[in-house]
C-alpha cells in the first residue's frame, strides 16, 4: 500500500472493512477515513532530521574557524559560537558520517566535552556554496 492511499482515500481498506463487518456500502462515505495508525507504523516521513551543525569557511566563517582552532578561552569561544551561527549549515547524521569519512569535515574539541564540526577547505565549494567532498569521495554536494 502507498502512503497516499493510506492517508488519502484509503478506499480499498475502507470497503474491505465494511464488507468484513457485514455492513452495506455507503452512498456517502465519511470525509476522513485515512488509516493514520497503519501509515505511522509502516512509514517514517521524517526518518532522519538535520541534526549536525557544521561551520563552513564562507566569509567570516573562515576567520571564526581559524580562531576556534587556536582553542580560545571559554568566554571567547562562546562569542565565536554565536558569530558562527550565520556560517553554519545543518546536515543529517548519515551525511555527516559520509563527509567525515571523506575528510570533508572534522570535529574540533574546543574544551573538555564541547566540540564543533567544521568543514575543511577541501570540503567546501565557495563557487556553488556547497558542502561536500572532492568528486572522488562523494558523488553529490550537500547545500
Amino acid at each position: 500500500e502507498s502512503l497516499l492511499n493510506l492517508l488519502g482515500g484509503n478506499g480499498h481498506s475502507y470497503c474491505a472493512r465494511r464488507q468484513r463487518l457485514g455492513l452495506p456500502p455507503e452512498k456517502q462515505p465519511p470525509r476522513i477515513r485515512g488509516a493514520f495508525r497503519t501509515a505511522g507504523e509502516k512509514f517514517k516521513a521524517l526518518d532522519e532530521l538535520a541534526n549536525t551543525a557544521v561551520i563552513v569557511p564562507y566569509g567570516d566563517g573562515r576567520d571564526i574557524i581559524a580562531a576556534m582552532c587556536a582553542l580560545p578561552p571559554p568566554e571567547e569561544a562562546n562569542a565565536l559560537l554565536r558569530r558562527a551561527q550565520r556560517y553554519t549549515v545543518n546536515i543529517t547524521e548519515s551525511t555527516a558520517r559520509k563527509l567525515f569519512e571523506a575528510g570533508a569535515i572534522r570535529e574540533l574539541r574546543i574544551s573538555g566535552d564541547v566540540g564543533v564540526w567544521i568543514a575543511e577547505e577541501s570540503g567546501y565549494d565557495p563557487a556553488d556554496l556547497g558542502l561536500g567532498a572532492d568528486a572522488g569521495h562523494l558523488e553529490t554536494s550537500i547545500f
